[in-house]
């Protein structure tokens, strides 16, 4: 009797990785990936229906790995989605578009951090999809916005809670706070 409860959980972590793994190989298999560029938001756009297809498929995972710990699984399923994660890089946030995100070595991005590769404008039925290249040894803090087209070259830290504009490079070795994110220091 002792041992339902453990049991119960054993059965669950195994749904859930299912889940996760199995949704990643499908997106990987078909090739559901998209490209950076300006699209018509209709499902008669090739690669809006890609990104429409990828988040119904992603969405579900990524909220389970936000509930559930799930360590190196979290990685790897990037990996199949299509993003460029480097050698020991802790992903904690949120990357809403993986395809279009690379990290590089070293890096940590905190807790509710998340990393936007797309926008849709509603006003001109626009969807705009571009890369966010992370460098290495960089830290982005926990709630930060990193929005697309963005580039933080290496050794860049982003406080916790400040956003990345659009398009917006910060250099090698700044520390960069604020909304929007502006150099408020050099690492020493």
């Amino acid at each position: 009797m002792l041992l339902l409860p453990f049991a119960f959980y054993l059965v669950f972590a195994f749904c859930v990785m299912s889940v996760i793994v199995v949704s990643g190989w499908i997106i990987r298999l078909f090739r559901l990936y998209y490209e950076p560029g300006v699209f018509e938001y209709c499902f008669a756009d090739d690669m809006t229906w890609r990104w429409l297809l990828v988040c119904s498929l992603y969405t579900p995972c990524r909220k389970l790995m936000e509930m559930f710990p799930v360590g190196p699984v979290k990685n790897y399923y990037y990996r199949l989605l299509g993003m460029k994660i480097g050698e020991e890089s802790l992903i904690g946030g949120a990357i809403k578009d993986p395809c279009l995100t690379e990290v590089g070595k070293k890096c940590t991005i905190g807790e509710y951090a998340v990393i936007y590769g797309h926008i849709h404008t509603v006003a001109d039925g626009s969807l705009l999809m571009q890369k966010v290249v992370i460098g290495n040894r960089c830290v982005i803090g926990a709630g930060a916005l990193v929005m697309p087209g963005a580039v933080l070259e290496d050794e860049v830290v982003v406080a916790a809670g400040s956003v990345v504009r659009k398009g917006q490079v910060l250099k090698s070795g700044g520390v960069y706070g604020g909304v929007p994110a502006k150099k408020i220091s050099s690492k020493s």
